[in-house]
């Protein structure tokens, strides 16, 4: 009998995990989430709530927890959240086991028999598998913030059969918080399994571990204690419903989460097992003048090898407990590398008995190492710590390869040395595209590989001196009948658009596709504004009542289209609305859609609501190197930002040896990006084992028609050249060298076979290569006169 359950259980459907990202669980109806459309039976959710406490039960029998008023006067332990995600989440649940075989609710009963309903003081929820066992779960109010949740098996077998009881409580004590298990006075930092005796009777949690504890919440068992107690981050305790846990190499908490088991117990046909574990709110703790909470993300995740969220606000809820205000308190955060902000300390004033907010703005960097990382946020007045609070946050490894890029090196300028500036350019080996977006955090950095330490202090530019290329740009745009002003702006600014971009000497050429439910349209690329412009004129506003529009099918449509090989990619897309994923619209997913964007190393900016921002605009405009701007923002203003780009594909990093004695030294620069990787290595000898540098000189200066270059001290460097460039970046002149300082250089303006070469300052380059490829740059300004 015991094979057939387990094959009649194999049929059944589970709910997948989600990995890290819990905000998919949170089913709260004024946030952003959908995750509520892929539940059944959603808004039949039963909940119930008195002066103290409340409680909700949705579909499968996932709970939770929080305060209406709380026990104290305070308004601080007000609406305040007991279990993750209050009141709606699929972060806790109920366990049982038939024969020692382990489930949720909703991986054994279908789904008609698992919905939820109120009875006076209680929720409860049930199903029945006839000859096998009926299971019954409910939640009841008590009273004086008391809630007793019970599990109930009943064995409908005329056979003795082994029935298990088990519980997931995800603790979010507060606004934004977790919860901190106290065991034996301290708090526990690592994760842990407790068996048998080493269970303790009660569990004590609190909000914070630091000064002021915040709310708190007591566990005890009436009927007896749990068999097993692991204590655990929350992703890692929901992959399983088995007893026990192991302890991983990566046992930092950062999100807490309980999982208790009850030994599996015989139970004749026809007789009942029942667990329960009562839930006593305490006395809340916000006894220091100020009490902080902090919105700050437990965990961040990887979207097409990104960090996710990449750049986002994060606030910090300030209460003055005093009877008086705190004029001039400072707030400060202790960051790690992982993220970043441009203002780490901030002033401000609280009243009394009120909350005051502070915001940051931070920038998640990649990691190629998993680690949970300290986030600190001290509030300080005239010197005096007034409250301080400490988050562990989650930060994923990003996958690390050394194929699938091409880092080539173009010169190192050792004329300021230690300190180096080399220039290089990566491109990928599956498109034969240059990578035009990236970041500090992209690079890795030695000098001498056997040292153990990389390079981290250096800055990266953009290397513009060669001028701007060519730029290949994709409206997608939403033509529902709610988007007639955004096409109006399109057409109203694309003229300005356009001429923004040439009169910085930009080659560009425009394309536009359409959406609704489908792709509606598709125009190839332009170069003539007009001709674009009157493309839009003839987009009209119809239809999209049902909200959702095909966003991914446009976007991934865009990423076919022929761009040109060096050209920089961009895509503007234009929505007011969320869009379909993996339904009867379209069977795409973000991730496919992002994965085809980098690939194709396409950025893209979104131009659409706040309210959509975080969880449908953000994984692919951030992922992508792309900005989100406010579409009921100025749309003039939003075009001619997004025009205001560099297009360069070269960088320049910047940074000072730590090898001043005697050479070679040999620079290692691997360059990671979106799961793909390459490196480039450079040898070297300090300048004083060279001999001289060399020296450009130029006379007359200022200087018309003619100027003469020469090059004095040229070393061991075989061959060269000069290069001349405009205001703008433009390439104006290449003069070669064959035999550097051997020859008289001589650039007459006036033989330049009808060139308009207009009066003004120019910019001189000097590059020199010797057998071994080591490089060397001298730079000048020179000024022609008319």
């Amino acid at each position: 009998m015991r094979a057939a359950i387990v094959l009649f259980l194999s049929l059944l459907s589970s709910i997948p995990s989600p990995g890290l990202d819990k905000a998919a669980l949170d089913l709260a109806p004024n946030g952003n989430a959908k995750a509520a459309q892929n539940v059944p039976g959603f808004f039949a959710e039963a909940s119930y709530q008195n002066d103290q406490i409340g409680m909700t039960l949705v579909p499968g029998g996932y709970f939770t927890l929080g305060t209406t008023r709380g026990l104290s006067a305070s308004p601080l332990d007000d609406a305040c959240a007991i279990a993750f995600g209050h009141p709606l989440a699929l972060t806790s649940y109920p366990l049982f086991a038939i024969d020692g075989h382990w489930f949720r609710l909703d991986q054994f009963f279908p789904d008609g028999q698992l919905l939820p309903r109120v009875e006076g003081e209680s929720l409860r929820i049930g199903g029945r598998a006839e000859d096998l066992v009926a299971v019954d779960f409910s939640l009841v109010a008590q009273g004086q913030g008391k809630i007793t949740v019970e599990i109930t098996l009943t064995n409908l077998d005329t056979n003795t059969r082994d029935l298990g009881v088990g519980l997931l409580f995800d603790p979010a004590l507060g606004k934004w918080g977790d919860g901190h298990l106290l065991l034996d006075q301290d708090f526990i930092a690592e994760d842990l399994a407790l068996r048998g005796g080493e269970v303790p009777n009660a569990l004590t949690l609190w909000e914070r571990r630091d000064r002021a504890r915040g709310l708190g919440v007591a566990l005890s068992f009436a009927d007896a204690p749990p068999d097993w107690l692991a204590a655990a981050n929350w992703p890692d305790l929901h992959q399983h419903n088995e007893p026990g846990y192991t302890p991983g190499s990566l046992n930092a908490l950062y999100d807490l989460g309980l999982r208790l088991h009850w030994r599996e117990q015989s139970v004749q046909g026809g007789q009942s097992l029942t667990r329960s574990v009562q839930f006593d709110l305490l006395e809340p703790d916000f006894s220091n003048s100020a009490f902080i909470r902090w919105d700050l993300p437990t965990a961040f995740t990887l979207t097409g090898n990104t960090m996710f969220p990449r750049a986002f606000g994060t606030h910090l809820a300030i209460a003055n407990r005093t009877g008086g205000s705190l004029f001039g308190a400072e707030v400060e955060l202790n960051l790690p590398r992982t993220l970043t902000t441009a203002r780490p300390r901030t002033s401000l004033d609280l009243p009394a008995e009120q909350v005051s907010y502070a915001q940051f703005d931070l920038q998640s960097n990649l990691e190629f190492d998993e680690k949970v990382v300290p986030v600190r946020a001290t509030l300080t007045r005239g010197g005096r710590v007034l409250d301080e609070v400490e988050r562990n946050v989650y930060v994923p490894a990003t996958p690390i390869s050394n194929a699938g890029l091409n880092v080539e090196i173009d010169s190192l300028d050792l004329t300021a040395f230690p300190e180096l500036a080399l220039t290089f350019q990566v491109r990928a080996e599956a498109t034969d595209r240059l990578l035009t977006n990236l970041t500090a955090e992209n690079i890795r950095l030695h000098e001498n590989q056997q040292e153990p330490r990389r390079i981290r202090e250096f800055t990266l530019s953009k290397d513009t001196t060669e001028g701007a290329n060519s730029a290949d740009i994709v409206f997608v745009l939403d033509v529902t009948g709610s988007m007639r002003n955004e096409i109006e702006g399109v057409r109203a600014n694309i003229v300005e658009f356009a001429d923004s971009l040439e009169s910085r000497s930009f080659d560009f050429r425009l394309g536009l596709i359409t959406f609704r439910d489908l792709v509606s349209a598709q125009f190839p690329f332009t170069a003539t504004a007009e001709i674009f412009r009157d493309q839009v004129s003839r987009q009209r506003a119809t239809g999209g009542d049902d909200q959702a529009e095909n966003s991914l099918e446009a976007l991934r449509a865009a990423t076919a289209y022929p761009f040109r090989p060096h050209a920089r990619r961009l895509i503007v897309w234009i929505t007011d609305a969320d869009y379909h994923q993996n339904n009867r619209w379209t069977s795409l997913t973000q991730q496919h859609v992002v994965d085809a964007l980098l690939a194709n190393d396409i950025a893209v900016h979104s131009v659409g609501p706040k309210t959509f921002k975080s969880r449908f605009y953000d994984p692919i405009t951030l992922t992508t190197g792309g900005t989100h701007y406010d579409i009921f923002g100025n749309f003039r203003d939003i075009l001619l930002d997004i025009s205001r780009f560099t297009i360069s594909s070269k960088y320049r990093l910047v940074y000072t040896s730590p090898h001043t004695g005697r050479g070679p030294n040999i620079i290692d620069l691997a360059v990671h990006q979106a799961g793909l990787g390459g490196q480039a290595t450079l040898s070297y000898s300090p300048p004083a084992e060279q001999g001289a540098s060399a020296q450009l000189s130029y006379y007359p200066n200022p200087f018309n028609p003619e100027i003469t270059f020469s090059i004095g001290n040229p070393g061991s460097f075989t061959r060269g050249k000069i290069e001349i460039f405009n205001t703008v970046g433009q390439l104006v002149k290449t003069i070669p060298l064959n035999h550097p300082g051997a020859e008289r250089l001589v650039w007459n303006v006036a033989l330049e076979n009808g060139a308009s070469i207009g009066a003004g300052v120019y910019l001189v380059r000097l590059s020199l290569t010797d057998q071994e490829g080591q490089s060397h740059r001298e730079t000048a300004r020179i000024l022609y006169l008319k």
